[in-house]
């Protein structure tokens, strides 16, 4: 029984301890004072690839014409001319007349990731130094290119950033946004806080004069285009660079399905890139600290009762603090979303080990690598 206690207590103490710290180092990370990067000159072309209409497409393509303080180009890739985003793009283009912007059809079949197949071609057209891939559903600021810009450094690969959900319609929307932002985005700010920083697919920069001229077929390598990157990174000893604070991703409504699908076939994609790291992703919620909590209590002979009030008070209050100072989505649907994803997190993590298969925008996908003869 001392045994027992002394475990479940160490666990308790040790994940609620870490919680603690992530949501730290993260706040600390974003509520920094600006980027301290070395003010590069030169302009930036901004990639959007598109693929279908998401929620406020208007909204968030428009956002890439009001770009400041550079000299812009923008591209839109698209893989089919017939794509229903086509017509809005071509408006949007007409109506910005005085910005250098225009519209990439087609694919460069170089890898088996579809995403990363319509992007190729932006790389390979683009006239500024600086590239910055952003996806469509992203919804940029008016610095966003200069910051992204500015960012860099001599030591620095790739410079990404987190999205953050905003625009929830629904319960399932504010699941989306609990999924996104103090989960994902906390532990992505609180590793880079440690120097440990690693891309993410909706917001990824590079430097042509400074990147591997197969750049492109070596974003390939990995199912997905994020992970390759932070790898490329890692094999040339420099280093991936989060922005702080963040870029808004309007999350609109959602359904059940639409959550388990794109949280699942995510956490396949972590299964398969970074599967050491994929591992210790099932002691992240509430599940495992609220499990090794409640054993304390019954070693002790207490009734069970206070520890199911008190697992969530230590765990949420925190992360609501941390939500309402970053500006976050908070609201009284909340924590009821917290919970919930926590409580879907094992499930995730159970179906990623289970299986390597999901769909993508209609593409059959796998985690597992492919044959390098195979691209």
């Amino acid at each position: 029984m001392a045994d027992a206690l002394i475990l479940s207590g160490s666990a308790a103490v040790l994940l609620y301890s870490l919680h603690l710290a992530s949501i730290f180092l993260s706040t600390r990370f974003v509520t920094r004072t600006g980027e301290t990067g070395l003010r590069y000159d030169g302009g930036v072309t901004l990639v959007r690839p598109v693929c279908g209409i998401d929620f406020d497409a208007e909204r968030t393509l428009r956002s890439s014409f009001g770009q400041v303080g550079v000299d812009l180009e923008v591209l839109f890739c698209v893989a089919d001319e017939r794509d229903p985003v086509v017509p809005l793009v071509r408006r949007l283009i007409e109506e910005h007349s005085q910005v250098d912007a225009r519209l990439l059809i087609g694919e460069s079949f170089i890898s088996r990731n579809p995403k990363l197949n319509n992007m190729a071609k932006g790389w390979g057209e683009a006239r500024h130094d600086t590239v910055v891939f952003a996806d469509s559903n992203l919804l940029l600021t008016p610095d966003y290119c200069l910051r992204v810009r500015d960012a860099f450094e001599p030591d620095i690969c790739v410079v990404s950033s987190p999205p953050v959900g905003s625009d929830p319609v629904g319960f399932w929307g504010e699941v989306e946004c609990a999924m996104l932002n103090t989960h994902a985005a906390r532990w992505q700010y609180a590793a880079a806080a440690l120097d440990l920083g690693f891309a993410q697919g909706k917001t990824l920069a590079f430097r042509k004069s400074r990147s591997p001229i197969n750049l492109m077929r070596l974003l390939g390598e990995e199912p997905a285009e994020d992970a390759a990157a932070t790898k490329v990174a890692r094999a040339r000893k420099e280093h991936v660079r989060l922005i702080a604070p963040p870029f808004s991703h309007p999350v609109g409504p959602r359904t059940a399905a639409m959550v388990w699908k794109r949280h699942s076939r995510w956490a396949k994609l972590r299964r398969a890139t970074f599967p050491v790291m994929f591992a210790s992703e099932i002691l992240t919620g509430i599940v495992p600290a609220q499990i090794a909590l409640t054993s304390v209590f019954w070693s002790l002979g207490w009734s069970l009762f206070p520890s199911l009030l008190l697992g969530p008070l230590l765990w949420y209050v925190p992360e609501a603090l941390m939500a309402r100072q970053l500006g976050w989505v908070f609201g009284p649907l909340s924590p009821f979303a917290w919970l919930l994803r926590d409580c879907l997190t094992p499930l995730f993590y159970m179906s990623a080990w289970a299986s390597d298969d999901f769909v993508w925008n209609g593409h059959k996908m796998s985690g597992s690598k492919p044959p390098r003869e195979a691209f």
